[in-house]
């Protein structure tokens, strides 16, 4: 390390052990995983800097209004004037302890130790009953045991959660067993469960109000408020009444938060009905029907299921094609023997479109076709201007070897006719060395020639 470097750090070591009664940063900060985090710090100094504890070289390093170091180099960390050490990005590994050093303006020593909490709120940020995210009105016997349950799911730091019975209702009438599961997601966030078992002794009361609460630091502080209605205890064989707010989904649509709305453009189809966590399935049963009087429209439901406290049903229609929109309305009805009463229902809209759908439907289908047919006749084209240009190519090629055989048409004739002499405009080659004979031979041939015409004349 360079010698300013090993300056700094000697110098952070040294405020380590300088007692920190002057610190003005808090003790323990909770900062949220995957925003930007901030320590809280109130020091004015001309120096300042931040390590993690046990470490000597410094992270960050303030000094006349400029940053430095390795954390504020790689932006990883950045540093405000009065001292407060600020995190980009707060993930899991931030979760340490960091120390603060300086000198103040008078130069005092500065020093502070900081532990960091990193947490992450779950979803929904409430502990959930029985798994229904809403408020609850739950109907049970005086006498009878029931379970409920309540969850948080996906959160940081591990957290606890417990009943908490208001109204001031006496604890000694009412019996509770708990057993608590956390499951560890191997990502720094966990799903804790609480399962209880609730009996409730003889009482005047007619209701009371629970709530299951979070334990945990502040920034997960929240709870969950379920109102219990009691019957009183009979003699009679009558089933035990289930919580009224099993409200069943339709096609994963929870009614009571969302608009169940389906827009679809097909004339039939099929809807699915459940009803999870219901405590005695012998008892209920789910009955589909429509909404309004349709001419046009066909529905059959099929046989409920039942399987491990969940009862299901489908329903199929039909609905005759008309000419724009229609709209189709259902309801499942959860019921329940014994009471003659429903217990939850859950509604669901249908939109059957189309005209504009349909045409745009209609539209998009012919331009995809369209398109496939200039590709078709593109390639094809194509094709065949590859095709023409070979032959081309060959014809050409035909050509040039024709051309070159006819350009010297007499040597043909000789090779035809056998003869093996050159042809006449061909002179031999003279020999240089019988350069005087050849002389002589032509002087001769010349004497011969005249004789010759004289001959001719006299004739």
């Amino acid at each position: 390390m360079d010698i300013g470097g090993f300056s700094i750090s000697i110098f952070v070591l040294r405020l380590l052990l300088i007692d920190s009664s002057n610190a003005s940063c808090p003790e323990t900060v909770y900062l949220e995983r995957g925003v930007v985090g901030i320590i809280d710090c109130s020091y004015q100094g001309k120096l300042l800097h931040w390590s993690i504890t046990g470490d000597t070289d410094a992270i960050i390093v303030f000094e006349n209004n400029v940053g430095s170091g390795p954390g504020y180099n790689s932006g990883e960390y950045d540093l405000l004037s009065n001292g407060s050490l600020i995190i980009r990005n707060v993930s899991q590994q931030h979760e340490r302890q960091y120390s603060l050093g300086g000198l103040s303006n008078a130069d005092e020593p500065l020093s502070s130790v900081v532990t960091v909490r990193v947490f992450e709120r779950p979803i929904p940020e409430y502990p959930v009953i029985n798994g229904r995210v809403n408020h609850q009105n739950i109907l049970l016997k005086v006498g009878k045991l029931w379970v409920m349950k309540c969850a948080m799911e996906n959160v940081r730091p591990a957290i606890s959660l417990e009943w908490v019975i208001v109204d001031g209702f006496p604890p000694n009438n009412l019996v509770i067993n708990n057993n608590t599961t956390t499951r560890d997601h191997c990502d720094g966030t966990f799903s804790i469960h609480l399962r209880s078992h609730f009996k409730m002794k003889d009482t005047s009361l007619q209701s009371l109000t629970i709530l299951c609460v979070v334990i945990g630091p502040d920034v997960l502080s929240s709870n969950t408020s379920a109102d219990i209605l009691f019957l009183p205890a009979s003699d009679d064989q009558s089933p035990d009444p289930v919580p009224i707010d099993l409200v069943p989904v339709i096609d994963g649509c929870y009614s009571k938060q969302l608009n169940c709305k389906q827009v679809t453009t097909s004339p039939t189809g099929m809807l699915s009905c459940t009803v999870m966590d219901v405590p005695t399935t012998d008892d209920v049963w789910i009955q589909w029907t429509p909404l309004g009087e349709y001419d046009n429209l066909e529905w059959d439901q099929t046989k409920p299921s039942y399987a491990s406290g969940t009862v299901s049903r489908s329903l199929d229609y039909s609905i005759d094609e008309p000419p724009g929109t229609s709209l189709l309305e259902f309801q499942c009805r959860l019921l329940q023997r014994g009471f003659e009463n429903v217990i939850g229902s859950a509604d669901v809209t249908i939109e059957v479109q189309y005209g504009e759908v349909q045409e745009k439907h209609h539209r998009q289908t012919t331009a995809s076709l369209v398109f496939l047919i200039i590709f078709i006749l593109a390639f094809h084209v194509y094709l065949g201007i590859v095709i023409i240009r070979k032959l081309w190519i060959r014809e050409m090629e035909k050509m040039r070897a024709s051309a070159k055989g006819t350009e010297n048409p007499e040597s043909h004739e000789i090779v035809e006719m056998g003869m093996d002499r050159p042809p006449a405009a061909v002179e031999a080659p003279i020999d240089r060395h019988h350069s005087g004979t050849s002389a002589n031979r032509a002087e001769a041939l010349g004497s011969e020639s005249k004789a010759e015409d004289e001959t001719e004349t006299r004739g």
